[in-house]
């Protein structure tokens, strides 16, 4: 059986991911290329961001997530895999930010209705001593995508009734392998 290489979006965000390793701190981006192996949703937010440099995406459970720099504000979309979703504007990098800092930028949820299926999101910036962090919300447990220095996470909710922000907690784990564990909304504002 052929697999086939891997497509330019694969391709991005292996340079993105590579730029921070090398560069701990160092600002890299990529710029956004759609394939045929994106999710839906994926079409939604490069309808909406239209065009700038990617400066954090992934995808996981049939949605996507990504924030652009487009030139006069950064943009956070996340959509699912039937081309529902949200963008909302997000404070630019910080000019600096003590090395083992986490903050949060804004957290929020979109969805189908008040007990319809949806999605919750957060997201803020992180200092070059951090290596990742998880948001447990519920039953749920997500890794953030961190690249660039900032951060973003997002999960699925069976329903909108289930997303309880003031419950939700960050676990920071710092490259010298301490960890830690706050209220996610008690992260300083980023």
């Amino acid at each position: 059986m052929r697999t086939r290489p891997p497509g330019p979006r694969q391709l991005a965000l292996a340079t993105a991911a590579l730029c921070i390793l090398g560069g701990l701190g160092s600002y890299c981006a990529t710029h956004r290329i759609t394939d045929a192996t994106m999710p839906t949703g994926a079409d939604w937010c490069n309808q909406q961001l239209g065009g700038g440099t990617t400066l954090v995406t992934g995808t996981h459970d049939s949605t996507i997530a990504e924030i652009d720099a487009t030139g006069v504000k950064d943009t956070l979309c996340v959509a699912a895999g039937d081309h529902d979703g949200t963008t909302g504007a997000v404070d630019p990098l910080p000019a600096s930010l003590p090395v083992h800092r986490v903050t949060l930028d804004f957290s929020g949820a979109t969805g189908n209705g008040i007990a319809g299926q949806g999605i919750a999101y957060a997201t803020g910036f992180t200092g070059v001593g951090v290596r990742s962090v998880t948001i447990h919300s519920g039953s749920t447990t997500t890794n953030a995508v961190i690249q660039n220095r900032r951060w973003l996470a997002w999960w699925l909710l069976p329903s909108m009734l289930d997303y309880k922000p003031p419950k939700d907690t960050a676990t920071v784990t710092y490259t010298d392998g301490r960890t830690s564990t706050v209220n996610l909304a008690s992260l300083p504002k980023g």
